[in-house]
This record gives structure tokens, sequence and C-alpha cells, in this order.
């Protein structure tokens, strides 16, 4: 019997460890998130942008705190992908009432997580505007993870050493007007 329960515990142990991913929920203002994986908080700062209508919106801007020798000390902005700028912002607007609690459907919106080597992982759910914000249109997933362009060797000049670099992107079969019934 011991040699049994030996050697279900040695095969258990030899097994490559199945890490999931860890879920984060941004709050509105400052979120302590250590996007590279290195033991120092990082920031990204939730914001609402109000408008004055039914179509405002959210807005992310992570920010890197660099210790490194590579450069020089300080606050670095991490864009989503390499060409865009700051900020990346959520999409709403009025329609699928039916649908959505509060009566606003969702066209952009993003979910956060640490994979197994503790890097962000920022997916990115959107669909085109359609007719109008009541209209059911495929989704556009795509995930990022945080990168770091100098120490993965694809520094270039003129775009940042720290962006999310885009890992997947796909686009769902059937359509939705609200993004976030793929997020529930």
């Amino acid at each position: 019997m011991h040699l049994i329960i030996a050697c279900c515990l040695c095969i258990l142990l030899l097994q490559p460890v199945m890490c999931q991913a860890e879920p984060l929920t941004m709050h509105y203002g400052v979120n302590d998130v250590d996007m590279n994986g290195d033991g120092v908080d990082d920031i990204i700062v939730k914001s609402r942008w109000e408008n004055g209508n039914a179509h405002s919106f959210d807005r992310y801007l992570a920010l890197i705190n660099c210790k490194d020798e590579l450069c020089r000390e300080g606050v670095y902005e991490v864009p989503l992908g390499l060409m865009e700028k700051g900020s990346f912002v959520t999409s709403e607007g009025a329609g699928c009432a039916s649908e959505s609690p509060n009566g606003l459907s969702q066209l952009t919106d993003y979910t956060f997580e640490k994979d197994e080597n503790g890097l962000l992982v920022i997916t990115k759910y959107a669909r085109d505007f359609g007719e109008n914000y009541s209209s059911k249109m495929p989704v556009t997933i795509t995930s990022y993870k945080f990168s770091d362009a100098l120490k993965e060797g694809e520094m270039s000049i003129g775009l940042p050493r720290f962006y999310f670099k885009e890992v997947s992107k796909r686009t769902t079969e059937d359509k939705y007007c609200n993004v976030r019934d793929l997020i529930r």
C-alpha cells in the first residue's frame, strides 16, 4: 500500500504544474500591478471620461516603474500595441436595453490577468459599430502580453521599449450587441 502511495506521489511531483492565469479587477483610480514580474509595483490608472451623453467611456493608463540598468530610473507609459499612444479606452453607448443591466452596450472592453510567468496580459474585446449601438456584430478578441522590446531584441528607434505586444487575435462567429457578454 505504501509503495502505491509513494509511486502516486512521485508521479504527481514529477508532473509539470499547470498554472492558470490570475484575473485582476481594475478599480477607478490607481491600481498597483506588477506588469513585468519583477516584484516592483507598477501602476494602471482607470478613469472615467464623462461627456454628458450615453457615450462616455473608461480610460486606462499603464505606467511601469523602470529600475534596471538599461533605462533611466523613472516611470514610463506602456501602450497597448507598438503604435498606440498612451491610454486605451472602452467604448459604450445606449443600446442593448433588453440585454444589458444598465441599458448600455459595450463596444470595447478589457480584461486583465497575470500569466504563469507573472506578466500582465490584457485582452481586448471589440466589435464594430454596425448600423447602431444596438447592432449585433462579431467580436474581435485580441490578447496582449507585457513586452520589453530591449530585452527581447526587438528594440527599434522611435518605438517604445515597453508595450503590450499582440499575442493572439480571433473573431467570433456569433454576433453580440454587448461585448461584456463574452467576459461574464
